[in-house]
């Protein structure tokens, strides 16, 4: 902080708070979802976690099919929204926020997939044969190849790994990714509700959408 020094165990957000109260102004928390570390510093949980690295770390797709962790791909470390520890994780970290802190709501911040390329582990690969099964009666899902009946081709434009072509599969891949955020919202939404001071406590802004929690 350009050379100044706090004493140890100041509390950056009940400061603020304090501080914004006392100019009549609110106060909204914002908290990383669905990214584990910094590509940049190699730091975070991805890279110091063996659990993070080997089972949450999302996998991608990279130009030529390949599935790879995305850190390889020179991306942060994002992990799989589809995971239900991956989701607790995040669930939680809001709940305490709220629970500690009379904050004016949540904002969170990159709470989606990492890329149109993700995430194609072997954990969705099953929530989404699961997803087909259930929503759609799709008894032949588990028999599709995976990934390449989503997208059997990917290029590189301008540094971004995007469909070439699509599978017989990509638009209802693409419902289940979006239902994967809708669930992950409401389960947010309801978390952060139940664990506010207040019963208007627990607005939450999603990064590039409008105010759907309220």
């Amino acid at each position: 902080m350009e050379g100044k020094f706090l004493p140890p165990g100041f509390d950056y957000l009940e400061f603020i708070i304090r501080e914004a109260w006392l100019r009549k102004m609110k106060v909204f928390a914002s908290t990383m979802v669905f990214v584990e570390g910094d590509y940049v510093r190699k730091m975070g949980n991805v890279f110091e976690d063996a659990v993070f690295k080997d089972f949450y770390q999302s996998v991608v797709c990279d130009v030529n099919g390949m599935r790879v962790p995305v850190t390889s791909t020179g991306k942060n470390g994002f992990v799989n929204p589809a995971l239900p520890e991956v989701q607790d994780r995040a669930i939680n970290i809001m709940k305490e926020i709220v629970a500690r802190y009379d904050v004016d709501g949540i904002i969170t911040d990159y709470c989606r997939y990492a890329d149109i390329n993700a995430d194609f582990s072997d954990y969705s690969k099953n929530d989404f044969v699961g997803f087909l099964e259930q929503k759609y009666n799709d008894m032949n899902a588990r028999n599709m190849t995976f990934p390449k009946d989503i997208v059997p081709y990917w290029k590189n434009v301008s540094g971004q790994i995007v469909p070439a072509a699509t599978g017989v599969y990509y638009k209802r891949w693409l419902e289940y990714r979006a239902n994967v955020m809708h669930d992950f919202i409401q389960r947010a939404r309801a978390g952060v509700k139940v664990s506010g001071r207040k019963s208007n406590l627990g607005r939450m802004l999603v990064h590039g959408m409008p105010p759907i929690i309220r």
